[in-house]
């Protein structure tokens, strides 16, 4: 309690270990923030430990961005249909 009103407090931790997930202090940083928000994705107060599928589900996305981004708009077209 703080000033008579009552406050929750959830966590979400993600777990490195050092130098096998990251030699610098960003790159331990980055994986546990990674880390962190997919368990903040899951559910709160909980942990998780860094493991590569990570990086390789963050390279996925990358791949699918940069291919997505060699259209221009007036690649497509829209077609809509009522249901």
């Amino acid at each position: 309690m703080i000033k008579e009103a009552k406050y929750n407090i959830q966590i979400s931790i993600g777990v490195v270990q050092y130098p096998r997930h990251g030699i610098t202090v960003d790159d331990l940083v980055k994986h546990a923030d990674i880390v962190m928000y997919d368990m903040k994705s899951q559910k709160r107060n909980t942990y998780g430990f860094f493991e590569n599928r990570y990086l390789d589900d963050l390279q996925k996305e990358v791949d699918f961005e940069n291919e997505v981004n060699k259209y221009d708009i007036d690649d497509f077209e829209l077609y809509l249909q009522q249901c």
